[in-house]
């Protein structure tokens, strides 16, 4: 028999019907024995009984072959290890397998059987996780993942510790000490399961999933309810919650897992879905959007009729973009990127970049740290959002109004100073050093003298550096009780509550501070240059800064219409529509590419 690289043999299982999807007969076998198969064909209306596996397949170039309804078939390493754990000795077992029971050469078979995917996921009987055998990197044993999986029924069902022993994971000993490794090994920074991006509706979807990591298997219920109780405080008594304080770090690692997996199961907007995704992992760039589809009863996304392979990413995230603002009625999707780089081939700079490049185990702060402000403002003055986009062309047209040009920056605090805190010392040496700069560069005006937007210039800036918005609860603007904390923070570090601290250090990171040639103050992103503009575009809360697209093509006009977007902005004194209620001339058409 000849070895075959298809999914599967092209002589059996055929597709006929557009509902139709393989199912994979995985044979009795044991220990050394050949991994043999049969494939046959079902559909979603014929409801039949099956376990959905979902796994990473790894960047292995070794493959190893396998009997598949009489012909060979080459799979991954982390695919063939997954099957010889999963068979069972005397029955067959009925598996979906992305690897074999889809043709991954045939792109007009993909296409169908992606958008088959969550009723797939959602009518298995169970997904069964794949975390791969133990790593033998960690030297762990069965004890210490059995350890794990103690701990995580223990924290799901707190209405019986008070009859268990305490977990050995919070042991302080070596075996506690293993069995912590394990956890760590199971979580987001140990295992490569939670950094791809289909794994989350495979997560998601399904009624029922369990985790089998090597000869272990652990309930993805468990998993859950522990977070959950963990992050609610549940009835978990006081002592196991100080137990579990000393090792925080591991803890929030697994919440954070958990949590967003918990959101997007019980719903969330298309925006916010992909915001908070768009770091996970894909081979193929498409199904960084693809993937995500599946989370949602009804495809929101009007531009995309079929996952089609054979379109380029750039068109599909412009089409994904305009359908979000369409989703949004607002310009809300260009906002929240801080600088980020476009580095898809040919995307617009308008379009929201999803091959983007960060440490997927920390939050995405870019976006909600700009989110959870924008409701507060409308520096549009309410104007109606009119758009349009061409069918194939990069270009996005808006209205709005030229608001003035940049004239000085002030440096930033950039991604690498973001450890998962900026220490106090760090965030006050940098509002001062603007707060400096601004002093320089007003050194003709007293601070106390009125600011081109009103109120003094004083006021103004610490107001600008706070976003004039304070995060506490309940989020709010600032009052003159927040401006004697903001400055008794900036003088000695010191502040009766948490808000001023978090609200600052949401705001300044990746974001650097300027001042335009009228006067106006403001921060943006950290890409901004001198000579850049700053527009209100209709639709958007914020003001926006654009630059030229080729500025000497019409270097005598005030405002030229092309023009690419470098990102959203806080500029005082116009946030709230004023100077829209104040501008007498005519809106604009705006051109972005």
């Amino acid at each position: 028999m000849t070895s075959r690289t298809l999914s599967h043999s092209p002589q059996t299982a055929r597709l006929a019907g557009r509902d139709q999807f393989r199912i994979l007969d995985l044979l009795p076998g044991s220990g050394d024995s050949d991994i043999e198969c049969e494939l046959r064909v079902s559909s979603i209306a014929e409801s039949e009984k099956y376990e959905a596996l979902s796994y990473v397949w790894g960047d292995s170039p070794h493959r190893i072959n396998v009997t598949i309804s009489l012909d060979t078939i080459s799979i991954t390493q982390s695919l063939y290890n997954a099957l010889r754990r999963l068979r069972y000795p005397e029955k067959r077992r009925a598996l979906w397998i992305d690897q074999i029971c889809i043709n991954q050469w045939d792109k007009k078979e993909k296409s169908q059987q992606v958008n088959l995917m969550r009723s797939i996921y959602m009518n298995c009987s169970r997904c069964i996780i794949w975390l791969g055998e133990l790593p033998e990197y960690a030297s762990l044993t069965i004890p210490d993942v059995m350890a794990v999986s103690e701990y995580l029924n223990f924290l799901a069902n707190p209405h019986e510790q008070q009859y268990r022993q305490i977990p050995v994971l919070l042991l302080d000993n070596p075996s506690g000490g293993k069995a912590r490794n394990a956890f760590q090994a199971m979580m987001l920074h140990g295992n490569p399961w939670w950094s791809r991006v289909w794994t989350i509706q495979e997560a998601i979807l399904p009624s029922s999933a369990a985790i089998v990591w090597g000869p272990v298997e652990i309930p993805w219920k468990d998993l859950e309810d522990a977070a959950k109780n963990l992050s609610t405080r549940g009835k978990t008594s006081p002592n196991i919650l100080a137990m579990v304080h000393r090792y925080l770090d591991l803890h929030k690692g697994f919440m954070y897992g958990i949590r967003g997996l918990t959101i997007s199961k019980a719903g969330e907007k298309p925006l916010d879905a992909l915001q908070r995704w768009r770091y996970r992992e894909a081979s193929d760039p498409l199904d960084k959007v693809y993937a995500l589809i599946g989370l949602f009863s009804r495809n929101p996304f009007a531009s995309i009729q079929s996952c089609s392979y054979d379109i380029s990413p750039a068109q599909l995230f412009s089409c994904v973009t305009l359908d979000l603002i369409q989703l949004e009625g607002s310009l809300k999707p260009l906002v929240g990127r801080r600088g980020e780089p476009q580095l898809t081939p040919g995307i617009p700079s308008w379009a929201i970049e999803f091959t983007c490049k960060k440490d997927f185990t920390k939050r995405s702060w870019n976006w909600w740290s700009t989110a959870y402000r924008y409701s507060w403002f409308h520096a549009d003055g309410g104007n109606s959002m009119t758009y349009q986009s061409e069918s194939n062309s990069n270009r996005l047209s808006l209205r709005g109004i030229g608001v003035d040009r940049v004239a000085k920056i002030s440096d930033f605090i950039g991604e690498h100073a973001w450890e998962g805190i900026i220490t106090d010392e760090f965030l006050i040496a940098t509002v001062k050093r603007w707060r400096l700069e601004f002093i320089n560069m007003e050194s003709t005006r007293p601070l106390e003298k009125e600011y081109v937007g009103g109120g003094s210039l004083d006021d103004s800036f610490w107001r600008t550096v706070l976003w004039d918005i304070i995060t506490d609860d309940p989020v709010r603007r600032p009052s003159d009780e927040d401006m004697q904390a903001f400055l008794k923070f900036l003088d000695n570090g010191y502040t009766s509550y948490a808000g001023i601290r978090n609200s600052l250090s949401d705001t300044v990171l990746n974001q650097l501070f300027f001042v335009t040639e009228r006067g106006y103050i403001g921060i943006g992103p950290p890409t901004t240059l001198v000579g850049d503009e700053a527009w209100i575009l209709f639709g958007g809360n914020f003001p926006f800064i654009l630059r030229e697209r080729s500025s000497d093509e019409t270097c005598d006009q005030k405002f030229n219409t092309g023009h690419v977007l470098i990102g959203d902005a806080y500029i005082h004194g116009i946030m709230d529509g004023e100077f829209v209620m104040n501008f007498r001339g005519n809106s604009s058409e705006v051109f972005l590419f």
